[in-house]
């Protein structure tokens, strides 16, 4: 994809939730002068037809660019703008903003997971109409001298920035075109980190003595820009998934458009492996005039690539205004094991697929995508169909860009199952705009159709279009109760009603494919007992004949994992033991220890787990791949799982050692364990088990020597990332195995 820099959304739909009523809020509180924020979260929409950001939204997908927009805050709540630079240089980010009166509203950049106060740069408009501004440091206010904007008239600020080698400085300025009232400050600095300076750039309004109705004024006509003085350069592998295996050579393509300043220097690609390791150097000449371009191509031999996991290429260009960029691939075995079948348990949820990759490879980036997850194991993936823009008039549908990607994931032999969820406008029985908590969208959206007729009609036409293709319907979304007059959840109606939407639903699906399997619901944690009224056990007894497959979103939660048994005592109750699906599962992250809640998950009787793989704009953590589809360390160990777990089944928990959580997995003939160190500060662990016969670590590379010890116990040392340890099959049980004296 080429863009340099990734900027993934920003929207406008925040609401404000007390962390009395949710239980995942943070309630985040400053002493800023006595200032209070309510909890915080960041919602966001998605149009099905085309998954763009719907309503006011920003993409900028080249290196300069920007957007009009349209953005009222309300107090309490944020807007962000998430920035992810691919090389070293600089920017500016401008807007005009017309002030509330009587809130702090704050602009500027901090890194993803600072706290409000944490921020590297940032400017502050007061409550007051005729205040000074006052720049925001180490949780400080300062006021910023000659300054004074009043509330109600429009400013231009803008937000210059510029870095390189872990430095940056930056400068603001404010322009007040009515008043004749201008103010630039001085550069100052901030420190960066890995060449990542912005984490995200941030929109707050902090309450003070206003009600949350109060807005905090009007953001518009935002625009992005890189620095033009500097070269834009961009390594990228030369082929779309950013995959390969292991004994063929991986192709690079470096891109170098010359900057205000003509380039007359050499620009050297560094390619380093797994553990740090340099296996490839390439220098080559740069001259290029200004605004030109310059492409060379880096071929890394085969033979320099040993081992199996994550690369990482550099690219450094020298001169008087030095930048770089950087990239990854991976390399990978062939898959192992039985990973076509319909009961693999490698699943993914996929979010919008990035519609500027259409700017590229056209229509095909879709094959291309779903290649990439193919190659990394995944055989599942979840596709939401939501009612409003599949029909947005009655009568008319439109599968949009999820019905292509059924269409291409069966051309390659994967599976994918449906969701389908949220009421039409048209057809909805509450024509409310009430937001709700965190993601849940309008009222509207979250309550029963005046005539269900017409959700078995949307249900029945959607079973129509891909028959033979789905085989599996998920009946609506994490669905909740109302509490105490507050709504949690995707649904904001009576359990009544939720009931009827699950039989008609079925009935409808099953009237077009007698084949199709029902699955209910995605339920949470809190759906089950008493804090939310017993919304699983009123609903469960009355449509438990209708259905075939329960889905709970554990998210590899110790506390949660009582609910799950929960679950299959209902079942239990009700006479009917369904198999259970982690719809919206645990395991995506960046990091290499990413999938140790897949991994718990499945073991504690998940037939399969759909974790968050691609540009999820709310969890940016959580994705499993990184936004330009470059592969992270927990891709590679997500690929590294897939290949020693295909075809295999949970066997349960074993007891591996002190510190040392591990699972076995087994198909009769072949087991594994999967294992991690759960010493603090990543320290290593020793694992001892029946049987140990060799190990390999999170990117499928052979661990040191297994130590023999007695009685066929032998012991290896292993990581906090997982590692998955082979042992001879003896036919014993794992557990049985690993207790012996």
């Amino acid at each position: 994809m080429r863009t340099f820099f990734a900027v993934f959304t920003i929207l406008n739909f925040m609401f404000a939730i007390h962390a009395a009523d949710i239980a995942m809020c943070d309630n985040y509180q400053t002493d800023f002068d006595n200032l209070k924020s309510g909890g915080i979260y960041l919602q966001e929409f998605w149009r099905v037809d085309d998954w763009r950001y719907q309503a006011q939204s920003l993409a900028v997908v080249g290196h300069n660019g920007g957007k009009a927009l349209n953005v009222t805050a309300k107090n309490g709540h944020h807007a962000r703008i998430y920035i992810t630079p691919r090389r070293s240089g600089g920017g500016s980010v401008s807007f005009d903003f017309t002030p509330g009166n009587g809130i702090w509203t704050f602009f500027g950049f901090k890194p993803e997971k600072a706290k409000w106060d944490e921020f590297q740069a940032a400017l502050l408009f007061p409550p007051a109409s005729d205040g000074k501004l006052y720049r925001l440091a180490d949780g400080k206010k300062a006021e910023l001298p000659g300054t004074s904007f009043s509330a109600g008239s429009t400013c231009r600020v803008t937000l210059a920035y510029r870095y390189g080698n872990g430095k940056g400085i930056y400068r603001f300025s404010v322009e007040a075109p009515n008043e004749k009232n201008c103010w630039r400050s001085e550069w100052l600095p901030f420190e960066t980190a890995a060449d990542r300076p912005v984490g995200i750039f941030e929109i707050r309004s902090i309450e003070w003595n206003k009600p949350e109705s109060a807005s905090n004024g009007i953001v518009d006509n935002f625009i992005f820009e890189g620095d033009r003085s500097f070269a834009k350069p961009e390594i990228r592998s030369s082929r779309f998934s950013h995959l390969f295996r292991r004994g063929e050579p991986v192709g690079l393509n470096v891109f170098i458009t010359a900057g205000e300043i003509p380039l007359n220097t050499a620009a050297t690609v560094t390619v380093t492996d797994a553990y740090g390791k340099t296996v490839h150097t390439q220098t080559e000449p740069v001259t290029a005039a200004t605004g030109k371009s310059i492409r060379f191509p880096v071929e890394v031999p085969s033979e320099k690539l040993e081992k199996l996991g994550l690369y990482h290429a550099s690219l450094n260009i020298g001169g008087d205004h030095p930048v770089s960029a950087e990239s990854t691939f991976g390399i990978l075995t062939e898959t192992a094991g039985d990973c076509t079948s319909f009961d693999s348990p490698f699943g993914a949820f996929l979010y919008p697929l990035d519609g500027t990759l259409y700017a590229e490879y056209g229509p095909d980036y879709m094959r291309l995508a779903v290649q990439q997850m193919r190659e990394l194991g995944i055989r599942w993936v979840r596709c939401n169909f939501h009612w409003y823009s599949v029909e947005p008039e009655k009568g008319k549908f439109h599968w949009g860009k999820m019905g292509e990607l059924v269409d291409e994931l069966y051309r390659q032999d994967m599976h994918a199952f449906a969701e389908l969820v949220n009421t039409t406008r048209w057809a909805t029985s509450r024509n409310s705009e009430a937001g709700g908590s965190v993601d849940t969208g309008r009222e509207w959206q979250s309550v029963a159709p005046r005539n269900f007729a017409d959700w078995e009609t949307f249900c029945a036409r959607t079973a129509e279009r891909f028959k033979g293709k789905i085989k599996v319907y998920e009946i609506w979304n994490e669905p909740g109760a109302p509490r105490n007059g507050n709504s949690n959840g995707f649904w904001r109606d009576s359990s009544e009603n939720f009931i009827e939407i699950i039989k008609h639903g079925a009935e409808a699906i099953r009237s077009i494919d007698p084949e199709a399997k029902i699955m209910v619901s995605g339920f949470r944690a809190v759906d089950a007992g008493r804090h939310f009224e017993n919304f699983v056990e009123r609903v469960l007894p009355q449509v438990i004949q209708e259905i075939d497959i329960i889905s709970f979103h554990h998210w590899g939660s110790d506390a949660w994992s009582p609910k799950i048994y929960d679950l299959k005592r209902l079942m239990k109750e009700y006479e009917r033991e369904l198999p259970y699906w982690d719809s919206e599962g645990p395991g995506a992250g960046k990091t290499p220890d990413c999938i140790k809640n897949f991994i718990w998950t499945w073991s504690m009787g998940a037939e399969k787990v759909f974790p968050f793989i691609y540009n999820l704009p709310r969890y940016p953590d959580r994705s499993l791949v990184n936004p330009d589809y470059t592969p992270t360390p927990g891709t590679m160990t997500f690929a590294t799982m897939t290949r020693f777990l295909a075809g295999l089944k949970p066997e349960g928990q074993v007891n591996a050692g002190p510190a040392v959580r591990a699972f076995s997995f087994s198909n009769g003939k072949r087991r594994i364990v999967a294992a991690w160190s759960e010493l603090p500060d990543n320290r290593p662990a020793t694992a001892t088990l029946s049987g140990l016969i060799g190990g390999f670590d999170h990117y499928g590379n052979p661990l040191e020597a297994v130590k023999k010890g007695s009685y066929g116990r032998n012991s290896i040392i292993i990581g906090a990332a997982p590692c998955f340890l082979e042992l001879d099959f003896d036919g014993l049980d794992p557990h049985a195995a690993a207790q012996k004296p």
